[in-house]
């Protein structure tokens, strides 16, 4: 009998026979990064910066005032997150005034002199930070964290003087006690910086977080010359903060 065709083999029983385990899905890198952006409220005390005769207190007095950051982070897992933030907050404004008399050698007339010395402390915190979720409770997420980094302080200062009449006054008019010299600058100075951190986040909806929370934040030493010497008071705020994250990816 003639030989019959061939039934050709089953590829589909060879690749069943050749194939290894399945492979396990991939953890994609790039999955969690999120946009953030928060405003403060701050609670701070700075010593004057500058000195008066007879003025004891120029912003030795807490004070309150606003501040915003933005940021990128990235979401590691249910646990970690880390983000980098830059932030500017209002200036910090410090202003003293005190009178004496004082006389006019051009005129020989006796005058009362008003003298007033202003400081103006701008700055601009840039963290990194990292955090730790510690569960969800009722759809609240309590966190903490911290963060390290540094601050751009820009300082401002001004002191001068004039006379009752409003005309600038020479300090060479001014009796011996007074015999300061006018002072007029600014400096940029870096600071390390850092931040404690703790709160609350809730999702408003997919891809949206609602972040409250409190951060202490240092950001080092301020000082501005006085009188031939400088003189420093530290920069640290206590923070109430609300903001966004928003998942990018």
């Amino acid at each position: 009998m003639p030989r019959g065709r061939e039934r050709p083999r089953s590829r589909s029983v060879a690749a069943r026979a050749g194939a290894g385990p399945a492979a396990e899905p991939l953890v994609e890198w790039g999955s969690g990064w999120y946009l953030r952006g928060d405003m403060n409220v701050s609670d701070y005390k700075l010593d004057p910066l500058m000195r008066l005769p007879g003025v004891v207190d120029g912003g030795g007095k807490r004070r309150t005032g606003f501040g915003g950051d933005l940021g990128m982070g990235y979401q590691f897992n249910d646990t970690f997150r880390a983000d980098a933030t830059i932030g500017l907050g209002a200036a910090v404004k410090q202003k003293l005034s005190t009178s004496y008399g004082c006389i006019n050698t051009s005129t020989g007339i006796h005058n009362l002199c008003t003298e007033t010395a202003t400081t103006t402390i701008s700055r601009y915190p840039m963290l990194a930070n990292a955090y730790i979720d510690l569960g969800a409770v009722g759809g609240l997420r309590p966190y903490v964290g911290a963060g390290a980094g540094v601050a751009l302080i820009r300082e401002k200062w001004d002191r001068k003087a004039k006379f009752e009449d409003g005309s600038p006054m020479q300090y060479s008019n001014a009796p011996a006690i007074y015999g300061l010299s006018p002072n007029t600058g600014s400096k940029t100075r870096t600071n390390f910086a850092f931040a404690l951190m703790g709160g609350v986040a809730y999702d408003l909806a997919d891809g949206v977080t609602l972040d409250i929370g409190y951060r202490y934040l240092d950001m080092g030493q301020v000082k501005v010359p006085n009188a031939g010497s400088n003189v420093g008071g530290k920069l640290r705020e206590h923070q109430a903060r609300i903001g966004l994250r928003y998942r990018i990816d």
